[in-house]
């Protein structure tokens, strides 16, 4: 397994040469993730970065992926779906309204009209390369995006 140095630099050339945006560190409580997107052709349904974060609703903190679109995107692009994979394998589906509310106010985007849509992907540990494709109502992809991440137990947090 490699060390966190070694996917952390793993990822960051990922990025480099598929045209990521970048690696991400997240940590929740006891757990840390880690996460590299590609969003070479994700255009406007993936124009707000999808995000692998960790929670902990009792005691095994639990591996989250959430989708944030807008809903006007929703609206103009079609979008009923979106459809997770690991290689050809689908793995989730996650069902989009044109009607779902939007976070409005939280103050994680700078768009009043952001509606998330969140798939848990189980307990930590976790890693995984997923490919997350928007689906129109027939079946047609309008765009993906792939996510590459690795979420741990952080084992230094009992230390500090």
């Amino acid at each position: 397994m490699p060390s966190r140095r070694q996917f952390i630099v793993s990822v960051g050339t990922i990025s480099a040469l598929a045209g990521c945006t970048g690696a991400r560190e997240t940590a929740g409580p006891g757990s840390v993730c880690e996460a590299g997107i590609n969003s070479e052709s994700g255009g406007d349904v993936f124009a707000l970065t999808p995000q692998i974060t960790s929670y902990s609703p009792g005691q095994e903190p639990l591996v989250e992926l959430t989708v944030p679109i807008r809903q006007a995107t929703v609206r103009a692009r079609n979008v009923d779906q979106f459809t997770i994979y690991s290689n050809a394998t689908v793995l989730y589906q996650m069902p989009v309204d044109q009607n779902d509310a939007p976070v409005g106010t939280s103050g994680r985007y700078d768009s009043a009209d952001v509606v998330e849509y969140s798939q848990s992907l189980g307990h930590v540990p976790q890693t995984g390369i997923y490919r997350i494709a928007a689906l129109d109502p027939d079946g047609e992809q309008l765009a993906q995006i792939q996510v590459e991440f690795r979420c741990y137990r952080d084992r230094d947090e009992g230390s500090q």
